[in-house]
């Protein structure tokens, strides 16, 4: 994810969500997406799965 202005300018960096699989997850990431500023300690552990992925292949 990353947040934008309406014309699609980047306002920050990128931050990796996922994997999204229930209604549950759907309304965690809307009240997430909903702050600022967008961090990944604010998302629950279960929606930062790739975040963990990421770092294992980079080491």
């Amino acid at each position: 994810m990353q947040r934008c202005t309406s014309t699609r300018q980047p306002l920050g960096p990128t931050v990796l969500v996922g994997p999204v699989e229930t209604a549950e997850d759907i309304a965690e990431l809307t009240r997430w997406l909903e702050t600022t500023p967008l961090a990944v300690d604010g998302l629950p552990q279960r929606l930062r799965r790739l975040q963990h992925v990421r770092q294992a292949v980079q080491n």
